[in-house]
């Protein structure tokens, strides 16, 4: 049974951060804002957090949404695409490795 190499995605650079204006964070956060005012806190979700609360610089791998938001500047919703389907990559890689070398025993 041959290796199985796994590449690492790690945190998105801080490139694409740097073309997120203060306008633009203004603008995500009154979307968190708003949808708590009409539906309340407990409507907000992790991925509604994730999605409008950018951080300064760059998301640890805990951090990346899933989905991003059209109020995004170009680069940072393509620097996110890629980091997921890098990231989806790499988890079926893993996914392969464990089920080439899955024992079956009986119990």
């Amino acid at each position: 049974m041959g290796a199985c190499a796994c590449r690492e995605t790690g945190p998105l650079e801080q490139r694409p951060f740097e073309t997120v204006t203060k306008e633009i964070r203004k603008n995500l956060l009154l979307k968190l804002q708003e949808k708590t005012q009409k539906e309340g806190r407990r409507a907000l979700t992790d991925a509604d957090e994730r999605r409008w609360r950018l951080p300064e610089k760059e998301w640890k791998e805990w951090e990346v949404p899933f989905d991003s938001d059209p109020d995004w500047p170009e680069a940072l919703q393509t620097a996110l695409t890629e980091y997921r389907q890098a990231w989806r990559q790499k988890t079926d890689e893993v996914n392969a490795c464990i089920a080439a070398g899955q024992i079956r025993k009986r119990l």
